[in-house]
């Protein structure tokens, strides 16, 4: 189409409508049509029925006519307004058909576009649907392990309430053990105090059996220094008097001495057994006994009184007696006592380990005193059978068979 064919279209079209295609005037006409039959009614009041009638019918006739014009107006503007796009399309693709190739092209690249993102709408459809389950099945997991949880704390709180129980009884047992712990201590400090007393008395009835033990002796020297008088001057070797029943005999001595030290009980009713070890009481007691036996034998001057500890393998005891026959020194005499037997200190030795089948074994040894010479010595020895000293060797050493005046 020409741009001149175009141009009279537009004319034609837009030219002056007639007078019932104007809308004010359509307007005007259908009002008219309402209210003439209403303004007959009023000044003709004396004809009603006739005036009805032709009311009705006026406005039968007015809606008739004013739905035709419409419908009329309706086309005719259609056609006008079709008319009118054609030809400014014409216009416009005869005017800018490189605008018209551009706006064609970019329509056709937005319909692409628009496939592609309503692809990719489809797509984030797609994966909104699959979060949405997996959310779901988050939730569900959620749900299930808030209720573990819920379980968890009750456990939780049921456990807490049962230490706190468990607690509670540890501390009353605590305090009953150590109320317990407190009477026991008491107990020990009464059984303490009570073994303390016995000591003391046990150690103060020792010293007055010492002293009666000093005045048995006392009298006993008492006894001999009147017995000798009695006695000549020179005695007999020993070898004449080993067969005697003198109460001088060294083996009715040695077997006095080794009563003494069996009988001797010491802390026995309350600790030894039949020689054993003390049953509650200190390693001490027996220190006590031991010093007790020593002080008994110190003062004998009948003869060398000795203890030998066959399990220590060392002498206990010397009396002073040593001192006076050797001029030795206890000390120094069972310190250096291998050193100071000259001659039978082998037969010594094996008379010590047949004592162990035997009660009693005799033996001579040479030993020497304080100025180098060698002195004879007999010897007798024995095994103490029971009592705190159990086990332990007893022996006398003498230069003769007779006591020393």
């Amino acid at each position: 189409m020409e741009p001149e064919e175009s141009h009279n279209l537009s004319e034609e079209i837009f030219k002056t409508p007639p007078i019932f295609f104007v809308r004010y005037r359509l307007y005007f006409f259908l009002i008219l049509c309402f209210f003439f039959p209403l303004c007959l009614v009023a000044f003709y009041a004396h004809a009603v029925a006739g005036i009805f009638v032709v009311a009705t019918l006026a406005g039968l006739l007015g809606m008739v006519s004013a739905w035709y014009i419409l419908k009329e107006w309706r086309e005719r503007m259609f056609h006008a307004a079709n008319a009118l796009i054609r030809a400014k399309l014409v216009q416009i693709s005869h005017t800018f058909p490189e605008q018209i190739a551009e706006v064609t092209r970019l329509r056709a690249g937005f319909e692409k576009e628009r496939e592609d993102y309503e692809y990719q709408i489809d797509l984030l459809h797609t994966a909104v649907a699959k979060s949405k389950e997996e959310v779901c099945q988050l939730h569900r997991s959620m749900d299930k392990k808030l209720e573990e949880m819920r379980l968890a704390y009750h456990e939780f709180e049921d456990m807490r309430r049962e230490y706190q129980r468990i607690a509670q009884e540890l501390v009353a047992i605590k305090e009953e053990k150590k109320e317990a712990l407190k009477q026991q201590e008491a107990v020990g400090r009464e059984y303490h105090k009570t073994i303390t007393e016995q000591r003391m008395v046990i150690e103060k009835k020792q010293r007055y059996i010492g002293k009666l033990e000093g005045k048995v002796r006392d009298l006993m020297y008492e006894i001999r220094n009147l017995l000798q008088l009695d006695t000549p001057l020179q005695q007999e070797p020993l070898d004449d008097r080993k067969g005697s029943n003198s109460s001088y005999d060294l083996t009715v001595q040695l077997q006095k001495y080794i009563e003494r030290a069996e009988t001797m009980t010491g802390v026995d009713h309350i600790g030894y057994l039949e020689g054993g070890s003390p049953r509650f009481l200190s390693p001490g007691s027996y220190a006590v006994d031991l010093r007790r036996l020593f002080e008994s034998f110190r003062e004998e001057a009948a003869a060398i009184i000795f203890l030998y500890s066959s399990q220590e393998n060392r002498f206990l005891f010397v009396n002073d007696c040593v001192k006076t026959t050797l001029g030795w020194g206890p000390e120094k005499f069972m310190k250096e006592f291998a050193h100071l037997v000259c001659k039978g200190y082998p037969e010594w030795k094996s008379g010590l380990a047949r004592l162990s089948s035997s009660r009693k074994q005799f033996t001579s040894l040479h030993i020497l005193n304080r100025s180098g010479e060698a002195r004879p010595f007999q010897c007798y020895m024995g095994v103490i059978a029971k009592g705190p000293f159990s086990g332990h060797i007893l022996g006398l050493l003498t230069s003769n068979s007779g006591y020393p005046s």
